[in-house]
């Protein structure tokens, strides 16, 4: 664990991201003032704010830096002082030009390369390269903010998935404000799984079926940070907070090194929950994540290339896929409990076809499944 006071070093790249709190969404509105008066005037100005992100962004020292939720009328204010400490930009465009908001990814210009770039409406995706010619694609999101609107943060992450398989990359992050938890979420169950499984409960409620006719992906995805973890990135007016900003990362081409600390101690965690943020030791109703990773030494094409003829998963392999995707499952016991005994299959009789009772247990057991 990196604390949040230290630098982003010791590995072959690093990502901070963070949810910066636009201007507009804490101003002129009866909603606003509603939302943030607990917070004294003079830590909700922009202008301080904006001071107090860039010397902790600044100090972090990571490569990439994702933000979310950067205005356009001030976005110099953020991008003059990180050029000008080496850092290149690349801000969203999104289509109408209507929106005041948008994602921006920055990266240091010594160290990476610009190739090329998707703007979507709800992600951000940038393609690096480094000096040792290792392509990087970076999917820096803000997805949809309403709590009930599963199914559409899933299609925003699965057309952005899939518009990148398109594309030459040896590996991938996925980072942003997710606007679910990481804990139990359609999110979390799509990255991790490549599909919303079955029981999944976001925000209380079971995720519609719909979300799981999203068509899948096939990378293997793992998150910086635990479900299980005691972590939380979003808190305003104190009590239990929750974890809405995510980083996952291709696991067979990049290895975590370490993750960031989203508290500066205990005794700051404490004061979060119980007065909420912004504050003025936290200058945004989100708090910064942020990890260290190494390239793996053996990397491969993950987009832009022809799939190779699929060949026949042996039952070890099978298994051994089914303990990895469980360990990183956000069910319940009980539900992992289920699945477990609904995934038990009977012995069968080697070089013989099962019997008629077996193959009825084997047609219960997949009913049960689904």
């Amino acid at each position: 664990m990196i604390s949040r006071s230290a630098q982003l070093l010791g590995g072959d790249v690093s990502v901070l991201s963070w949810n910066v709190l636009a201007e507009d969404c804490t101003t002129g509105s009866v909603e606003a003032c509603v939302k943030y008066g607990h917070v004294p005037r003079e830590d909700l100005a922009w202008q301080t704010r904006c001071i107090r992100i860039l010397d902790e962004v600044i100090a972090a020292d990571a490569d990439i830096l994702c933000f979310q939720e950067v205005n356009l009328k001030n976005e110099a204010d953020i991008r003059a002082p990180l050029e000008a400490a080496g850092y290149t930009v690349m801000l969203q465009k999104k289509e109408d030009g209507k929106h005041p908001t948008v994602n921006a990814t920055f990266w240091k210009k010594l160290k990476l390369e610009l190739c090329s770039a998707v703007h979507r409406s709800r992600v951000l995706t940038t393609l690096l390269k480094d000096n040792q010619d290792r392509w990087l694609a970076v999917a820096n999101c803000h997805l949809e903010g309403n709590p009930w609107e599963s199914v559409a943060r899933v299609k925003q992450l699965q057309s952005s998935l899939k518009q990148l398989k398109s594309l030459r990359h040896h590996a991938v992050i996925v980072v942003g404000d997710f606007n679910c938890e990481l804990q139990t979420s359609a999110c979390a169950s799509y990255l991790a799984f490549g599909m919303v499984i079955p029981g999944v409960i976001e925000w209380g409620r079971e995720v519609p079926a719909m979300a799981r006719e999203v068509p899948g992906h096939d990378y293997e995805l793992s998150s910086a940070y635990a479900s299980e973890g005691d972590e939380i990135s979003f808190n305003i007016r104190g009590g239990r907070g929750v974890m809405l900003d995510q980083m996952w990362y291709s696991q067979n081409s990049l290895k975590l090194v370490a993750k960031r600390s989203v508290f500066q101690s205990g005794e700051h965690r404490a004061e979060i929950l119980a007065h909420g943020l912004p504050s003025a030791r936290n200058p945004s109703d989100h708090l910064p994540i942020g990890a260290v990773l190494d390239w793996a030494d053996v990397l491969s094409e993950l987009g832009c290339t022809a799939p190779s003829p699929a060949q026949p998963s042996q039952p070890m392999d099978l298994l051994e896929e089914v303990s990895i995707l469980l360990a990183n499952c956000p069910w319940s016991d009980e539900q992992r409990m289920e699945w477990e005994a609904a995934s038990t299959l009977p012995e069968l009789p080697k070089k013989q076809k099962p019997s008629p009772e077996q193959l009825q247990i084997i047609k219960e057991l997949r009913e049960r499944r689904e």
